[in-house]
């Protein structure tokens, strides 16, 4: 009798091998079948923004929200967009401002010694992703573009010596845009495949000035860490 139940045991047990290898199988071919062909997907994401002005130390962190898109095309390269709302904190050396945009608001006289800011903008992202590794449930990417913003929103607290005294100035600035500040952006993260059509991903960033931002044409430097949910669509 005991021989028996120990045979009926060994055959579950091989049983449940067969199927946990199995469904290895099934979720493998079907992650091998999403390579094989151009899909689209879309998504949120989030994370901390830490920005500075060149020699500045990174400041209090802000933060960007918003929706992303992308195509990925047969093979490990995709192409990713989207728009997202950006709350940058900085601080600036007064001679790092530029004051070519609004000299004409400020004193006669007045020196600027250093400023802290906080910026409202929009993002609008562009960038290819390559995976660098995959396997059934786990990628592990690179990626490189350029950003176009919006500023929506500045406002700066000056430290100024005027008249021989020092003081503090602050101005806030509300859709006063010169073009549109760029940057160059560099990112590595991690992918988890949740389930076919789901993924979660982890993506450190770097996003170095290609133009001033704002109304002192600042070069803000930016890093931070996003957290992203795509889906997949059919």
């Amino acid at each position: 009798m005991y021989a028996k139940n120990e045979s009926f045991q060994r055959l579950n047990e091989s049983l449940k091998k067969i199927g946990t290898a199995y469904k290895s199988i099934i979720q493998e071919t079907g992650h091998r079948e999403l390579l094989k062909r151009k899909v689209f997907y879309i998504g949120v994401a989030a994370g901390s923004d830490f920005s500075k002005v060149h020699s500045m130390a990174f400041n209090n962190s802000g933060f960007n929200a918003g929706l992303i898109a992308g195509i990925k095309f047969a093979g490990r390269t995709s192409f990713e967009t989207g728009i997202l709302w950006n709350r940058k904190n900085y601080n600036s050396a007064g001679n790092e401002f530029k004051m070519d945009k609004i000299g004409s608001t400020m004193p006669a006289g007045m020196v600027i010694n250093s400023l802290e800011g906080k910026s409202s903008l929009i993002e609008i992202p562009l960038k290819i992703k390559y995976d660098f590794f995959n396997r059934a449930n786990t990628t592990w990417f690179a990626a490189a573009g350029i950003s176009a913003y919006i500023m929506t929103t500045e406002s700066n607290r000056y430290h100024v010596t005027m008249n021989g005294n020092t003081e503090m100035m602050t101005g806030v600035y509300r859709n006063y845009n010169y073009g549109l500040p760029a940057v160059a952006s560099i990112s590595a993260g991690y992918q988890k495949n949740l389930s076919k059509f789901i993924n979660v991903r982890i993506e450190p960033f770097l996003k170095i000035p290609l133009t001033g931002m704002g109304v002192g044409n600042l070069p803000i430097t930016s890093a931070g860490l996003q957290v992203g949910i795509t889906r997949i669509l059919k």
